[in-house]
C-alpha cells in the first residue's frame, strides 16, 4: 500500500479504530493511536499484538514484519500528540457534537497541511 501520508493519527481505539491502525501499520506506516478510554487503548494494543501474532503463526508475517509492524504503532496520551501527523482518522461515536467537537480541538493541533478525516 502505498501513501503519501507519513505519520497517521488514529482517534478511537474500538473495532473500527484498531482496524484502521492495523492496516496503516502492515503497510509501513507510523500510527498513533487515541481514545478518551485509556483502557480502550489498552485493548487495541493487546488486540494488535494478538492479531499481528496470529499473522506470524500463520506464515502471513515474519517475526521481523510482526515486530516492526507493532513498534510503528503508538498509544498516545493525549491530542496534543497528533501534531505531527499529516493525517487523522476519527473514528469515534457516531455523535456529531462529538465530531464537531474534536475536529475543532484538532485543527488548533495538527498544522493546516494536515487532513482530517
Amino acid at each position: 500500500m502505498s501513501s503519501p501520508f507519513e505519520r497517521i493519527g488514529v482517534i478511537g481505539a474500538g473495532a473500527m479504530g484498531r482496524g484502521i491502525v492495523q492496516l496503516y501499520a502492515q503497510a509501513g506506516i507510523p500510527v498513533v493511536v487515541y481514545d478518551t478510554q485509556s483502557d480502550a487503548v489498552d485493548a487495541a494494543m493487546l488486540y494488535l499484538r494478538e492479531t499481528f501474532g496470529k499473522l506470524h503463526e500463520k506464515g502471513r508475517l515474519s517475526a521481523a514484519e510482526r515486530d516492526a509492524c507493532l513498534a510503528r504503532v503508538t498509544a498516545a496520551g493525549s491530542l496534543q500528540d497528533f501534531a505531527g501527523c499529516d493525517l487523522v482518522i476519527e473514528a469515534v461515536v457516531e455523535r456529531l457534537d462529538v465530531k464537531r467537537e474534536l475536529f475543532k480541538a484538532l485543527e488548533a493541533i495538527v498544522t493546516p497541511q494536515c487532513v482530517i478525516a
